[in-house]
């Protein structure tokens, strides 16, 4: 692999803003950021992001690895192997008075992750998969009541999760693939997914953790609960920053000592558009987003959309409605999934056909 051959093939405006965002996006961090090292650290992060972007596009232009629906149950088998560890890390915690804060933080106990909602963010990422799997369907059939039964799982997890941002994220793919990337599927398939979400979302509530974090516990709040969670306060200041330094931002990662929530640490502005102005200012971020608007609109602009295309395609849209509400583009493994996500997409909708076996286009 040729890391010079593979930008001299990205189209030129995409090349001018990747060279631009490149030149600009760590100026805040070397100017303002109040933790020098860590801004840059974290700065230092997204050329590797873009490193492993190319690596994986030349690969699936090089071999023909697996099916769509071979990814796809690839990842829900790593997910199965990882439930029993999670069961028995929860099911076994201390008695919280043994603990250094006086109880079990369970919203930050899953293995392997540093909060539940990244958890409950990469399964409904699955959940999207799933559900673009089964979306040309012909009809209900032995090989889809497997799908049908990763789906009840899937949709059994995101609510155990009570991550809201991953609901507004397969819906919203859901929704606009349903006006905009017909045919619908048929209403067997349908109501078939309908009863699988229901029935994984009722099964969560028998095995909730003692935190209200979990679940959707909507008969608890009043009505004047915060749904959203603080976001509006979170990203009004984030606005304020934005409009103190517009042109360079103020640094990777600064968010986190420049705002405090009622005491408690943000670690970024819960909204990916506001992160990028907040921490590299509107020349890097526009150059960023340009950038994501081209992937979104390559997947979308060639021909029909194929069994093998469509799960990454609403993946993706997934992950960038959830964007807008949560940190999809601040945490690392969320980024790596939108990598693998888009290339894969990306490399099913080429016109040769080669990155994933059996892809009719």
């Amino acid at each position: 692999m040729d890391y010079r051959q593979s930008l001299r093939r990205l189209p030129v405006q995409t090349r001018r803003a990747l060279i631009f965002f490149l030149a600009t996006f760590w100026i805040g961090a070397l100017l303002h950021s109040r933790f020098l090292t860590y801004s840059l650290v974290r700065a230092a992060g997204w050329p590797i992001h873009i490193l492993f972007a190319v690596a994986l596009w030349h690969f699936l232009h090089k071999h023909r690895p697996i099916t769509a629906r071979t990814f796809i149950f690839i990842l829900c088998a790593g997910y199965a192997a990882y439930l029993p560890l999670l069961s028995y890390h929860l099911l076994t915690a201390p008695p919280g008075a043994s603990l250094h804060y006086g109880a079990v933080i369970w919203a930050s106990s899953l293995p392997g992750y540093l909060s539940v909602r990244i958890f409950g963010m990469e399964i409904g990422v699955i959940l999207t998969l799933l559900l673009g799997l089964v979306w040309r369907e012909a009809d209900v059939t032995p090989r889809s009541s497997i799908n049908m039964l990763l789906i009840t799982a899937a949709a059994c997890l995101l609510c155990w999760s009570g991550t809201r941002s991953a609901v507004f994220g397969v819906a919203g793919a859901v929704i606009i693939t349903a006006f905009f990337r017909r045919p619908l599927p048929r209403w067997s398939v349908v109501c078939a997914v309908v009863m699988a979400i229901v029935a994984g979302g009722a099964a969560s509530s028998f095995m909730l953790p003692p935190d209200p974090a979990f679940g959707f516990r909507i008969v608890e709040h009043s009505l004047k609960a915060d749904y959203s969670a603080g976001r509006v306060e979170i990203w009004t200041a984030a606005l304020r920053l934005i409009m103190q330094r517009p042109l360079t931002g103020w640094g990777d990662g600064s968010f986190i000592w420049l705002f405090s929530l009622k005491g408690a640490v943000v670690a970024q502005p819960h909204n990916a558009i506001l992160q990028m102005l907040q921490a590299w200012g509107l020349p890097a971020a526009f150059a960023a987003l340009f950038m994501i608007g081209r992937i979104w609109w390559a997947l979308n602009r060639r021909g029909t959309m194929t069994t093998d295309r469509l799960p990454f395609v609403m993946a993706f849209d997934t992950l960038l409605i959830m964007s807008m509400v949560d940190g999809v583009f601040f945490h690392a493994r969320l980024i790596m999934l939108a990598v693998i996500i888009a290339t894969f997409g990306l490399a099913a909708c080429s016109g040769r056909g080669r990155a994933l076996a059996g892809a009719p286009e």
